[in-house]
């Protein structure tokens, strides 16, 4: 019998050397990792129990504008590790001196970055570069002096079919007057096939009232006079606008195109001394290789655009910017069945109803965005809007071409801010009339003086020293000041305010539900409804999971005696109008 030996490996000396050197890297690399991680926790939990003091100095404000990220109520494990971190950042020990640094860093470094280094890497390797148009916008063709100005019409009913007859009948149809028209009731005519008895009810005019007038204010160059009228039939008040003459112009100066602002000639009405423009050219377009440069973390950062314009990331602002996501029939879908269940609990209850969504500001100033190539158009608002305008008698407002048309005359959006200016909001709101059917006014038939300085939220938001930038326009539009509104509720947080103006020319309830950029319509909504309710959506949208019985009662009753109802969100915050939308469902079901 053999013997069976045991089989002995090799064993190289240096190779269990470097396996121990090895072992001991990765012990005190995990060693120092976790001292980086938790030796920070330990001193700012000892310094807050020790010298709170000294804790509270040490987590100052660091002006980023916005809340901690919070962890979702519902967690989902393909994005709980990013909730994790997200949570974790806003928290981190030190977290208010760390974040100063490294924007003191920026600041430092970002100018001699921008005019130096950046050129010289744009020159080295684009040197070749044709210039990409895809993210610019095209110039609007619409004609601003047909945009607004348009009295509030009566639109005269749709026609009625009576009896069906027979449908392979080649009618033969007489017609019939069935009620004169007054100057208070449509007129009503039958129109009826002598072969198979198929009929329609149409509707004529009102006829004229017998007018009697009451008194008249003359117009200026400004403000369009009226001249009030009653009638002897009816006893129906009713107004007529008159016709503004021209401004009585002086030139003051011509200023040449550049890549900021349009060219114009600037006049002074020497009667209302009101500045105005004329002989537009448009503005200069800079198609150069601009790199996207990002201050801040990429999800919420701020994009340094051309020209000293800033843009935000947060909120997926770069998809809706860049076209990449474009709802599906399906997903519009599911949105057009939520928002036709609200329209048609409004039109039982008499309510007027509509959806609102503000433009991103990257969208509406394009050309001022970095060099972002292969831009998808049209975008998600455009394609929304087209397939609810298309498949639905829903009224759906998206003001970008009329914003875009004014701005040759005026900035509509804050460079270094986040929302629209005065005049953006002031087109916005009489966009809204317009689609409602209501009288509505240019933003060239009022007076708007502007002045120079900072406005923004986005400096913050970036850690960016506002000092390194030139000051922007803002705006004060002089809109019906003859009229103040008295306010009757405001919450303290001012999320939903209340007002009465008796000498409010529309007179309706109006409820505004809507984000911050419904703070810059209020004014003007205020002086155009005799009731007005201004609400922030978190009314709504933070008790999704609670009764109606739990909401504000003040809240409750304006929606229930609303005459027009608005449903607003910038469209960074799209999703939050479906929210909105479902929990007006509720609160009106139950009326």
């Amino acid at each position: 019998m053999k013997e069976q030996k045991t089989f002995e490996p090799y064993v190289d000396e240096n190779v269990l050397e470097s396996q121990k050197i090895n072992k001991k890297f990765a012990l005190v690399s995990v060693s120092i990792f976790l001292c980086l991680i938790i030796l920070p926790t330990i001193a700012w939990g000892a310094i807050t129990l020790l010298a709170p003091d000294v804790a509270a100095s040490l987590d100052f404000d660091t002006g980023e504008n916005r809340a901690k990220a919070e962890m979702p109520e519902e967690i989902d494990l393909s994005t709980l590790t990013a909730d994790l971190e997200a949570y974790y950042n806003d928290r981190v020990p030190f977290r208010a001196v760390l974040y100063t640094f490294q924007n003191n860093l920026f600041n430092a470094l970002e100018k001699p970055y921008t005019e130096k280094i950046l050129p010289f890497l744009t020159d080295l390797f684009y040197s070749d570069y044709e210039g990409d148009q895809s993210h610019l916008e095209e110039e609007s063709q619409v004609d601003v002096d047909n945009l607004f100005g348009n009295e509030e019409t009566e639109t005269l009913p749709d026609m009625v079919v009576g009896n069906q007859g027979d449908a392979n009948c080649a009618h033969t149809l007489k017609s019939t007057t069935v009620k004169e028209a007054t100057c208070s009731e449509f007129g009503e005519v039958e129109k009826k096939c002598s072969k198979c008895g198929y009929s329609e009810l149409h509707y004529t005019e009102k006829a004229e009232h017998t007018e009697v007038l009451l008194s008249k204010t003359p117009s200026t160059c400004l403000v369009a006079g009226k001249e009030l009228y009653t009638c002897s039939v009816c006893g129906e008040d009713f107004a007529k606008t008159l016709e503004k003459p021209n401004h009585t112009g002086t030139h003051i100066r011509t200023q040449a195109a550049s890549y900021e602002d349009y060219g114009y000639s600037l006049y002074s009405c020497s009667v209302c001394g009101t500045e105005y423009r004329k002989n537009i050219t448009p503005k200069l377009i800079d198609n150069s290789y601009l790199a996207p440069q990002i201050a801040g973390p990429t999800d919420r950062g701020v994009i340094l655009g051309r020209h000293n314009w800033l843009f935000y990331t947060g909120n997926d602002s770069l998809s809706y910017y860049q076209g990449t996501n474009v709802m599906t029939v399906a997903q519009m879908n599911e949105w057009v069945v939520v928002m036709n269940e609200l329209q048609a609990i409004c039109d039982k209850k008499g309510i007027q109803l509509a959806f609102m969504s503000m433009p991103n500001r990257e969208i509406v100033y394009a050309e001022h965005m970095p060099t972002y190539t292969n831009v998808i158009t049209p975008r998600r608002s455009e394609v929304l809007k087209d397939y609810i305008d298309e498949n639905t008698d829903l009224t759906y407002v998206y003001p970008l071409e009329e914003m875009k048309a004014f701005k040759s005359y005026f900035q509509v959006c804050f460079k270094y801010d986040t929302h629209w200016n005065p005049t953006g909001a002031f087109i916005g709101t009489q966009t809204l009339y317009r689609e409602l059917g209501l009288a509505n006014t240019s933003l060239l038939e009022v007076k708007v003086t502007s002045s120079m300085n900072k406005v923004g939220d986005i400096f913050g938001i970036g850690g960016l020293n506002k000092n390194n930038y030139p000051n922007d326009y803002d705006y004060t539009v002089h809109y019906r000041t003859d009229l103040t509104p008295n306010t009757v509720y405001s919450m303290s947080n001012g999320n939903m305010v209340i007002t009465e103006c008796a000498k409010a020319p529309n007179k309706q309830n109006i409820v505004l539900f809507g984000d911050s950029f419904r703070n810059a319509m209020t004014p003007y909504l205020q002086k155009d409804f005799t009731r007005c309710t201004v609400a922030h959506r978190d009314l709504l949208c933070n008790n999704m999971s609670v009764p109606v019985s739990a909401y504000n009662p003040t809240m409750v009753a304006e929606v229930k005696n609303a005459d027009i109802l608005v449903v607003c969100s910038v469209e960074r915050y799209d999703y939050n109008i479906i929210g909105q939308a479902r929990e007006l469902i509720k609160i009106l079901k139950q009326s």
